[in-house]
């Protein structure tokens, strides 16, 4: 058992997610052969264990590689981006990057769960302006995952896109795309996925996402598919974000973190939205081995450029 727990620490950041899995183990030996693991030894001891082994052999999570713009780009020169069978992926993951968004914030855990996700986003919470047609910006509003057990509630944020088509990596462009050629009904915007399976108009889940994304990547590049997490767009994006000198407070405020940093936002006018987002599409390309560096240096929360366990 302590085996299985120091593979599981290895993999995972949390010692509560080690904890479930062992709990799931424990539940399902006592089901079927009627009697407890270990000899029903408390939790607590194995935990402690579990501590006390990760005190003498540290380990890490599984290092995600960061996308950065030139990978989305390539992505886009390779795929037919716009596409009628793959838009809502690809406009998903051109989001995804320009909103440094974990994928609980654009996608659903499960189809099962979408209508009482609390991150729950629909086409509804998309407004562009002034129109559709000729919007000059994207008004996008995102409910922020809270990740601080100090601060679990989500916030609900307003974010402002610059929508400009001559960009590289535009999500207002890739949003106004995605409304045109998948449009939904006015009658059926709030209760249709932001993005979704068109033919049967159930949400992208996260593994689906995280299929979709690996499988793209792997049309550009040779790197490890369990190297790429969704979580990857958000350190490509963060970092380019660091590497053009925008302010760790902005980034903070912008991503919705649980720190005092949220009080920074009410202060952040539109335009300073509109100009990280261009920022943010004209990046340019970047050495790999930039992203730990600049992270490092910029003194931001580790958790920014942390996955989840299931990112």
């Amino acid at each position: 058992m302590l085996r299985f727990a120091m593979s599981l620490a290895q993999r995972f950041k949390s010692l509560a997610t080690v904890q479930q899995y062992i709990s799931l183990v424990k539940g399902t030996h006592r089901r079927t052969y009627g009697r407890e693991l270990m000899d029903g030894a408390p939790a607590v001891l194995y935990t402690d264990a579990i501590k006390g082994l990760m005190d003498v052999f540290p380990v890490k999570v599984q290092q995600r590689v960061g996308i950065l713009p030139q990978h989305i780009t390539s992505m886009k020169l390779r795929l037919p981006w716009f596409s009628p069978s793959i838009i809502n992926y690809t406009v998903l993951i051109e989001t995804a990057y320009c909103l440094l968004a974990r994928s609980i914030e654009l996608t659903a855990r499960t189809q099962k769960d979408w209508p009482t996700q609390p991150t729950r986003i629909s086409r509804a919470h998309v407004h562009f302006e002034p129109t559709l047609h000729t919007p000059e910006r994207v008004i996008i509003r995102i409910t922020r995952a809270k990740q601080s057990r100090k601060n679990p509630h989500n916030l609900t944020l307003p974010i402002t896109l610059k929508f400009d088509r001559s960009q590289p990596i535009n999500a207002a462009f890739a949003l106004q795309q995605l409304f045109l050629r998948d449009p939904v009904p006015a009658y059926a915007q709030s209760t249709t996925p932001l993005f979704r399976i068109p033919k049967t108009n159930q949400p992208i889940t996260q593994r689906q996402f995280l299929d979709t994304l690996r499988q793209y990547i792997g049309k550009i590049t040779r790197l490890p598919p369990q190297h790429i997490g969704t979580h990857s767009l958000r350190i490509g994006a963060l970092t380019s974000a660091i590497h053009h000198q925008i302010p760790k407070e902005f980034i903070e405020s912008f991503v919705g973190w649980s720190t005092d940093m949220t009080r920074i936002y009410n202060r952040r006018t539109i335009q300073d939205q509109l100009t990280f987002s261009d920022i943010l599409g004209n990046a340019k390309p970047m050495e790999t081995q930039e992203i730990d560096t600049l992270l490092r240096q910029a003194g931001l929360p580790p958790e920014l450029a942390t996955p989840d366990d299931d990112e």
